[in-house]
């Protein structure tokens, strides 16, 4: 499952690194094997020329990622209040895939440029990794996780119509100052964000992520309350609380650090028309239906743990099992 949060600055100020690993660890529930934490000086608000940063573990994980500093030594709390942070990636880690410390995120590239978290997967990640590869791309893991971040390399935000799969990801790019947060054709995986009064843009895959950083200060909203009771679900961008929103699906956020704005962009919608072949009679319909299908299972069987599934007794659950 896994879990994403994060923060950035909008503003010439600096974010609270104190509460930053709290909207980490009450997400523990969704990722047990490990986490990771990523303070970012990205110069965006001073000199674009300088940066820096600390990338972190907990002391609970450190036997994974042993050349990792923990969040909570002496020094790492020295370093993190002697100096200014605009940027913080947090993630927990289920392991599905490379279940070694290479999986480690936040990830990122060689030149330490470009950072990701990722909740999900991508189920034709080895199709693009041996399309990287022409490219000259070379890989240090087998996860899923490194071929997102080359794609970006490689294609820039345009990458993520490529992807096949079910995710949501915060991916910093320090070249141009940019975050984007990006979310699944169909919504599969959650991603909330807000801003504050102080223009902090939090995000994260739980809403409770965000209430952390803002100190549980909240207004419900009553008429996403209303929504909610009529239709037991959301139609809209809305979330039961005001100012806090979920990304919806098949678009993504792009967040400027330099000119301290944000876009909300679409990159795909539904269109059964054109993927409708109307020609086909019946049977040859019902026939391709069974192709897809069976192709679509097999893509979302690739994992390094064992697999598992729901059976509801629904006819859905039935032909899935």
């Amino acid at each position: 499952m896994c879990g994403i949060s994060g923060v950035v600055s909008l503003e010439k100020k600096f974010i609270n690194v104190d509460i930053s690993k709290s909207m980490v660890d009450i997400l523990e529930h969704r990722g047990p094997d490990d986490s990771g934490y990523l303070f970012f000086h990205t110069g965006a608000r001073h000199n674009p020329n300088i940066s820096f940063y600390l990338n972190l573990t907990d002391e609970k994980f450190k036997h994974v990622n042993q050349t990792l500093n923990t969040v909570n030594a002496l020094e790492v709390q020295k370093e993190l209040h002697e100096h200014d942070y605009d940027l913080f990636l947090g993630f927990r880690r289920l392991a599905i895939l490379d279940l070694s410390s290479a999986g480690h995120q936040p990830f990122s590239d060689l030149s330490k440029n470009i950072w990701l978290v990722f909740n999900g997967e991508i189920y034709n990640y080895i199709d693009l990794r041996s399309e990287l590869r022409n490219f000259g791309h070379r890989f240090k893991s087998n996860c899923d996780t490194e071929v997102i971040v080359y794609s970006f390399v490689e294609w820039g935000i345009e990458c993520v119509k490529k992807f096949n799969g079910m995710f949501s990801f915060a991916l910093y790019d320090n070249f141009k100052k940019k975050l984007y947060l990006v979310r699944d054709r169909c919504g599969i995986k959650p991603m909330y964000w807000s801003i504050d009064e102080d223009y902090n843009f939090t995000f994260a895959s739980e809403v409770k992520s965000i209430l952390v950083y803002r100190g549980w200060n909240f207004k419900l909203d009553n008429s996403s309350l209303l929504e909610y009771l009529t239709f037991q679900n959301f139609l809209s961008n809305k979330t039961l609380y005001k100012d806090i929103f979920i990304l919806e699906p098949g678009k993504y956020i792009e967040i400027d650090l330099l000119k301290r704005n944000f876009y909300i962009r679409d990159y795909w919608d539904f269109d059964f028309i054109s993927l409708i072949d109307f020609s086909l009679n019946k049977n040859a319909a019902i026939d391709e239906l069974s192709v897809i299908m069976e192709s679509a299972v097999k893509r979302q069987m690739v994992s390094d743990v064992e697999v598992g599934s729901y059976l509801s007794g629904g006819i859905d659950t039935g032909i899935l099992v």
